[in-house]
């Protein structure tokens, strides 16, 4: 598929046809496909003169693009990071079952203590 070109023709109430086309659009990209930009119409519309007329103007200029080489620029890669690999960098040390509680509540802990908290 890589080299060929793709557009597409989507007939809705206009309710999430972008998100439909990019959807499309990322997929035929990921094919190495050459994307013509579509044509995103209402449900009624092609059956109207105006939307038919719009419809033929896509396609003249679908043939157009595809004759010339005009097609969209793929989106850009993300950077590839190289994973690595943790390596702790302090020495392993044991622990205390201690606990210490920093900050101004001396007198808190003191009545917990006595109430045997």
């Amino acid at each position: 598929m890589s080299g060929k070109y793709a557009s597409q023709i989507t007939t809705s109430k206009h309710f999430y046809d972008v998100t439909a086309h990019r959807y499309v659009e990322e997929n035929c990209f990921d094919l190495g496909m050459k994307v013509v930009q579509g044509l995103s119409a209402d449900m009624d519309e092609l059956l109207s003169e105006k939307g038919q007329l719009e419809a033929r103007n896509f396609f003249t200029q679908l043939i157009f693009s595809c004759q010339h080489n005009q097609f969209a620029t793929p989106p850009a890669k993300p950077p590839v990071k190289d994973k690595t690999v943790y390596t702790p960098m302090l020495e392993n040390v044991p622990k205390s079952k201690d606990k210490y509680i920093i900050g101004p509540y001396e007198k808190v802990i003191q009545q917990a203590k006595e109430r045997n908290l």
